[in-house]
């Protein structure tokens, strides 16, 4: 028993050293195994699932042959050391399990890269036809920038991303605002108060998008100044649909582990086509 259960062992470890071979192999193409596995996944994404991307990086301080490496900000050590760019998507699903969906690794300076908003372009358009539009897009305020929501539109997909405070919007009647005021002001007119923290929503619109109505969330705890503002696409008309905006958000702290995971084995031999 013990001499066929080390043979299965040895099975499985050289199975898994030609796969990693494979991955690693110039002539290797791991899309239909990436595009399989989504198609996979697509069983497990439900309409309301939140899919968590993210925009970090793959430290890589010792690096100096690496094709491409150059300076990048490891947000672990908060310091710029040698590394790559990367995309991370997750889906949180039921019962707070973690299911990786992309991890696309690059450097700004390989000439096949062309730009970060191409990258994430391709990453979210890959994974919004493999789930069938499925999901809503869950961000930090990394995502915070008008070419995202112009794909986000073109879709279309449905999106909660954290704000910058100083964002221009522009309300039902057509004024514009910039989005702390907005958030203050919707403030003083009243918050609903549920479990120590004041919650206030509003019917928004992005200049140049007159036709697409969007949502603003702000929440802050007793005695914090500066609240938390989310972006979102899904309808907000009532407390309880603002929460649900909310714990969209907090599903990204969930992932962190997953992240470090992930990015502890992304392939960065060649950054430009690296990715899951």
């Amino acid at each position: 028993m013990v001499r066929l259960g080390s043979r299965r062992l040895l099975g499985s470890v050289l199975s898994v050293k030609r796969l990693l071979n494979h991955l690693v192999s110039p002539a290797g193409d791991p899309t239909p195994a990436v595009q399989n596995y989504r198609q996979a996944a697509l069983s497990y994404v439900e309409p309301d699932t939140a899919l968590i991307m993210d925009l970090t990086d793959l430290a890589k301080p010792r690096a100096k042959k690496m094709r491409y490496v150059d300076l990048v900000h490891d947000g672990g050590e908060d310091k710029l050391v040698m590394g790559y760019w990367g995309i991370e998507v997750y889906a949180y699903l039921k019962d707070k399990r973690i299911l990786p969906l992309a991890l696309k690794v690059y450097a700004i300076n390989d000439p096949a890269v062309r730009s970060a908003n191409l990258q994430i372009e391709r990453v979210v358009t890959a994974v919004h036809r493999a789930l069938q539009g499925q999901g809503a897009w869950v961000a930090d305020v990394g995502l915070d920038r008008l070419e995202a929501y112009e794909m986000w539109f073109s879709l279309p997909a449905h999106f909660v991303v954290r704000q910058r405070r100083d964002r221009t919007i522009v309300t039902p009647s057509r004024t514009y605002m910039i989005l702390r005021d907005l958030v203050e002001h919707s403030h003083q007119r009243g918050a609903d108060e549920v479990r120590g923290k004041r919650i206030v929503s509003s019917r928004v619109f992005l200049p140049g998008h007159p036709r697409r109505p969007l949502c603003v969330v702000a929440s802050w705890r007793v005695g914090e100044e500066k609240p938390l503002i989310l972006l979102t696409t899904l309808v907000v008309q009532t407390l309880e649909q603002a929460r649900v905006i909310l714990r969209y958000y907090r599903q990204r702290w969930a992932c962190e582990e997953a992240a470090q995971f992930l990015k502890s084995r992304g392939r960065t031999g060649a950054p430009s086509g690296a990715s899951l």
